[in-house]
């Protein structure tokens, strides 16, 4: 009889390497965000749009007056639980609801891919796939770039091809589009930026690019149409304000570089200023 530290052969017949039952891998969890002020009109059939290509959505309502909290709600009561809506009471900003809508995703269930999506209809959800393919081999930032510049309404040509002369510039590896809300994150990329980036308004989307800029991993960019509805009448980007906002966020980043992207004092109370939606 074996001693009791003795380990006794396995005598039984091992089956060969290629007989083993082949190790599955799960598919990846694609989270959609959708961050909606005052799209009433729009913003239930992009939800319905994006919750048709992920496994789950999250919509924010920042303190909308229209009726599109109802309006997610009841999108959201017909998902079954497929869609979350968090709110908030008064308007924080896009960046608020972006970040809170991260936070929410990496808290609350699987998670390996975040997607944003405007509550505005001016992304076609039929390129979310398209979007979120490169995060899914390696980047840690997807950015669905605008091809038709030359159809934006004037806000968003003008602020949008200022901001990328002026980025391309100071970093030659900037994509075109540095103001495109159809991004794709990485679970380990919006893991940083829930730590490193403090959430605002229009300029917390440059901060995000910046930190992946910084942070040296990959950049993708991929082609998506220009849709804008009623010639992107529901917008809530100021050129003049939200552009200061912008321009001062990089002005920060280049004369801080040894300090966090984002980090900016924020207003006592967490105030961000007035108005200032998701759409552009």
């Amino acid at each position: 009889m074996p001693s009791p530290l003795e380990r006794v052969p396995d005598e039984r017949p091992r089956e060969p390497d290629a007989a083993r039952a082949p190790t599955t891998r799960a598919a990846p969890v694609v989270v959609g965000v959708v961050p909606c002020y005052d799209v009433v009109a729009t913003c239930a059939d992009v939800v319905r749009a994006v919750a048709g290509r992920v496994d789950r959505v999250i919509a924010v309502d920042d303190g909308s007056r229209d009726g599109t909290g109802e309006a997610l709600a009841a999108v959201a009561g017909a998902s079954g639980g497929r869609v979350e809506v968090l709110v908030h009471p008064e308007n924080r900003g896009k960046g608020e609801a972006l970040l809170r809508a991260f936070r929410h995703a990496l808290d609350t269930g699987p998670c390996d891919v975040v997607v944003t999506v405007d509550g505005d209809g001016q992304h076609d959800a039929s390129c979310l796939d398209a979007v979120v393919a490169p995060c899914l081999s390696g980047a840690a930032l997807s950015i669905g770039t605008r091809t038709g510049f030359r159809a934006m309404p004037w806000k968003s040509h003008f602020g949008n091809t200022l901001t990328s002369a002026v980025l391309r510039v100071l970093r030659p590896g900037c994509p075109p589009d540095t103001q495109s809300g159809f991004r794709a994150h990485a679970r380990a990329f919006v893991e940083r930026v829930v730590e490193h980036v403090v959430p605002g308004r229009y300029e917390t989307e440059l901060c995000i690019l910046l930190l992946a800029l910084d942070g040296g991993p990959r950049v993708a960019t991929v082609e998506i149409p220009t849709v804008y509805v009623d010639g992107n009448a529901a917008t809530h980007f100021r050129p003049l304000a939200d552009g200061l906002r912008i321009y001062r966020a990089l002005a920060a980043r280049l004369l801080h570089r040894g300090r966090r992207p984002g980090r900016a004092a924020r207003r006592p109370g967490g105030a961000a200023g007035p108005s200032a939606g998701p759409g552009r």
